[in-house]
């Protein structure tokens, strides 16, 4: 694309410099794709997993027991 540009504007090809600058340029700018792929999915999964932890506690946790223990002694106490 940009030496169809740069031939449009100019009509002369890219040098061997200006090839070996966009080659790597294009490189560095896919390996920070790259990283940042990697580190969106790794991101992803430990959100997951600290997701799948959390709902596995709240499942544990039992309210309805808890708050009747809590009625019991609120009642236990204040009758006498």
């Amino acid at each position: 694309m940009m030496e169809t540009v740069r031939e449009a504007a100019q009509s002369n090809d890219f040098s061997l410099h200006d090839q070996h600058n966009i080659i790597k340029f294009t490189g560095e700018r896919q390996s920070q794709l790259d990283r940042n792929r990697n580190n969106i999915t790794k991101r992803n999964q430990e959100r997951a997993a600290n997701y799948a932890n959390e709902r596995q506690e709240l499942q544990g946790f039992d309210l309805v027991r808890l708050i009747s223990s809590f009625i019991f002694l609120l009642y236990k106490y204040t009758v006498y």
